[in-house]
């Protein structure tokens, strides 16, 4: 089943001025299934470019956190004002429905005066995987056979042929999506990676090469490349000029994207078309040339922006520069350091499992349902949203520090998995790919904020501790997890308390200079991630991996920013209740 806003893949955009209030109202028609909405990258909160901006925190559209969903045949109107202006989108976050269609790109402009790349031409390109059949049907298959659900293809702007290495149909079966060019001009390209399963693209255009412009909305300094590398949540803006002879062989040239990850072997094209010399509306348009062979595609990473470090000749997200780091967030030691390991383990997962048939642990490897967590924790969402009832956050929280009786089955504990940090406390957040080396990376976004990429270190890069670390005594760690601590000072494993020893003798990165600011990034397998925050957007923030799947099952978590009295007294009137 395809669930679509207006009837359309990708929904329809939304395009803004900063600062303007923004009003979005839903209506859901499923049948079933309740609905709410996120928009990705705006914090419903102040910003550097609104920095007196209210807050709406009811409107971040997070189930059990912030708000109720939507109940089938009823409807709700988003309210909050755009206060961060670059590329974002919007998405279903409540079950899979973003999977099989509940998303759309929304652009937040600003004057040219605050960015001097308003006045170019732009084309808006929003990537996703796409399965044959419903989301929930691959999650449920994901759980009986244990295996990584691949995608079928890739779509660009929500159309492209069913491609793969092997497909020798030269004729598409559906058009491609086309991006028409004029000669002499200069394009901005709004690119959105809104994949679901781990599938990281590599974006190139024939014969044409890029200029980095912005990372999920915020201005970097230029950077020239030839391919971009963007993981599920990121956004990236492109520029590049139209200089080629429009009457050469049909004047079209291929946007390749290429999967990687879950989508390796995947790849789509779409069609940038120059306008001919003298061109007017009534004349039509040279045909489309035949389809390129893939085997002239990049492999991701292969090229000069890859998004990893650690790799010769390459440029990673902690290389980009920006506008230099505010001078109170340039301190050495913060209010608050977050350990967060994100891993993918055999446990005896209750929701997988039944411990009353069966010992996972006496089944084959490719038997077992790997569970996706932080800090071996499993997040449990509420009935009622943290926002409104806070007292979960008390009698039913847990953290890496402890967790509560009853909360935990076995090795396995699921439970609200909470931080709380101080309003206008700095925060480190490490994020840490716990495991091994040649793992998968983990992309990651928080609500309600933009972070600083301090450092972002591959598993080659990361140095051995000068002493083994302490042995942990977590009670939530299975057997599998404390052999693998005993590893931890090999090079191709890593663990969360290798990178606390790591800290504690000042062998983290972190560059307090011009780091690029954020809201979504991966995490290195064997590798981690250091961001910072200046905690001061008060509610309660979800933090989680933007792998469907992985934050369905629980990787997620929540930042507590503040207390009950620092943010909006009510919901409004007609907020959705359960």
């Amino acid at each position: 089943m395809v669930v679509t806003i207006n009837k359309l893949i990708p929904g329809p955009p939304i395009e803004v001025c900063v600062g303007d209030k923004v009003l979005v109202d839903v209506m859901n028609n499923l049948p079933s299934t309740a609905l709410a909405l996120h928009w990705h990258g705006l914090t419903m909160g102040p910003s550097r470019a609104m920095p007196n901006a209210r807050q709406t925190p009811y409107m971040d559209g997070t189930p059990g956190v912030t708000q109720c969903p939507i109940p089938p045949g009823s409807g709700f109107r988003y309210s909050f004002f755009a206060s961060n202006p670059g590329t974002h989108f919007w998405h279903a976050q409540t079950g899979f429905e973003r999977g099989d269609g509940v998303f759309g790109p929304i652009i937040v402009h600003q004057p040219v005066s605050k960015d001097p790349n308003q006045f170019l031409a732009e084309h808006l390109l929003t990537i996703n995987d796409w399965f044959h059949k419903t989301t929930q049907t691959i999650y449920a298959n994901k759980n009986s056979d244990g295996r990584d659900p691949t995608p079928d293809s890739l779509l660009i702007n929500g159309r492209g042929p069913q491609q793969h290495l092997e497909d020798t149909v030269k004729t598409p079966r559906v058009p491609y999506a086309k991006f028409l060019v004029e000669n002499g001009t200069r394009y901005r390209l709004r690119i959105i990676n809104a994949a679901i399963a781990h599938c990281p693209v590599t974006v190139t255009i024939d014969n044409h090469d890029l200029i980095l412009l912005a990372a999920d909305g915020a201005s970097v300094s230029p950077v020239n490349t030839s391919a971009i590398l963007i993981h599920p949540g990121e956004r990236y803006d492109a520029m590049f000029s139209a200089e080629h002879d429009p009457n050469a062989s049909g004047g079209t040239y291929w946007i390749r994207v290429t999967g990687g990850g879950h989508c390796a072997g995947l790849h789509q094209y779409a069609a940038l078309q120059y306008l001919p010399s003298n061109f007017t509306d009534f004349q039509q348009l040279p045909a489309i040339p035949p389809t390129p062979t893939p085997a002239a595609n990049p492999s991701p990473g292969a090229e000069e922006f890859s998004g990893r470090c650690g790799t010769q000749g390459q440029r990673c997200v902690a290389a980009l520069q920006a506008l230099a780091l505010p001078e109170k967030l340039k301190i050495p030691k913060t209010n608050n350091t977050f350990y967060l390991a994100f891993s993918s383990k055999t446990v005896h997962n209750q929701n997988f499992y039944s411990l009353i048939y069966y010992n996972i642990y006496d089944e084959s490897w490719e038997k077992r349902v790997l569970t996706p967590q932080i800090n071996h924790l499993t997040f449990r969402a509420p009935p009622k949203p943290l926002l409104v009832n806070r007292k979960p956050l008390k009698s039913e929280n847990c953290s890496a520090d402890g967790v509560r009786r009853g909360q935990c089955s076995a090795d396995y504990c699921e439970c609200i998995h909470a931080l709380h940090v101080s309003l206008g406390a700095i925060v480190d957040l490490v994020l840490i790919g716990e495991g091994p080396a040649n793992g998968t990376s983990y992309p990651v976004h928080l609500h309600g904020y933009k972070f600083w990429v301090l450092s972002q270190v591959e598993a080659s890069q990361v140095p051995t501790p000068s002493k083994p670390p302490p042995t942990p005594s977590n009670a939530t760690l299975s057997e599998v997890d404390l052999e693998l601590n005993l590893l931890a000072t090999k090079s191709e494993f890593l663990t969360r308390e290798t990178v606390m020893q790591l800290d504690q003798e000042g062998k983290l990165l972190r560059n307090l200079e011009d780091p690029v600011m954020k809201d979504s990034v991966s995490i290195p397998p064997g590798g981690y991630t250091v961001v910072r925050i200046a905690a001061e957007n008060s509610g309660v923030w979800m933090l989680e991996s933007q792998v469907l799947m992985d934050a369905q099952a629980g990787m997620s978590l929540v930042l507590q920013v503040g207390t009950a009295a620092d943010v909006p007294k009510s919901p409004p009137p007609d907020f959705p209740t359960c």
